[in-house]
């Protein structure tokens, strides 16, 4: 048994020490993006995010912050982000998102990322998911996203609506 525990210690420090460059533990990160819906033709949006996060290598970290979203609302398929009367809709979610950085060894000056967050807002809950680029010696990445906002209001105003888009991230 104490080899057992021996071992997995071993091991812990191990996988803990694998990735030993200077990495920046603590950070901060803006995204900006925009897109357009892909469902149900509610026209284009603009998002953007402030969050503060950890990286635990160099290959993922996870992020804490806000975002907002901003975008129109056709009049005549209710009304799910705004109020009545109004044609534009702000939501305001508490944003964390997870991002894993693929083949940062392997590359030299760029390497491609994923990156998924879930966003909670008084009225419903954000969805994004998106793919792309960073840079090695410099704080930007650009991606391509897929976002999926659910809003709960009254039944008559509930919905979901779905954008794709161009994400640009500065990290700090």
């Amino acid at each position: 048994m104490k080899k057992i525990g021996i071992l997995i210690f071993i091991l812990t420090i191990f996988s803990l020490s694998a990735f030993a460059q200077k990495t920046r533990k603590s950070h901060g990160y803006v995204e900006i993006g925009g897109g357009f819906s892909v469902a149900d033709n509610k026209g284009g949006y603009a998002k953007a995010d402030l969050m503060y996060g950890y990286t635990f290598n160099p290959t993922s970290s996870i992020r804490l912050g806000v975002g907002a979203r901003y975008a129109p609302v056709n009049a005549d398929k209710g009304k799910p982000w705004a109020a009545p009367g109004n044609n534009w809709g702000l939501l305001l979610p508490f944003i964390g998102n997870y991002r894993a950085n693929l083949g940062y060894q392997k590359f030299e000056k760029i390497y491609p990322y994923i990156q998924s967050g879930l966003g909670i807002a008084l009225p419903g809950i954000v969805f994004n998911q998106s793919i792309g680029i960073g840079l090695k010696n410099a704080p930007f990445s650009i991606g391509l996203g897929g976002e999926v906002i659910a809003l709960f209001h009254e039944v008559e105003t509930s919905g979901f609506a779905t954008f794709l888009g161009l994400n640009i991230g500065i990290s700090f």
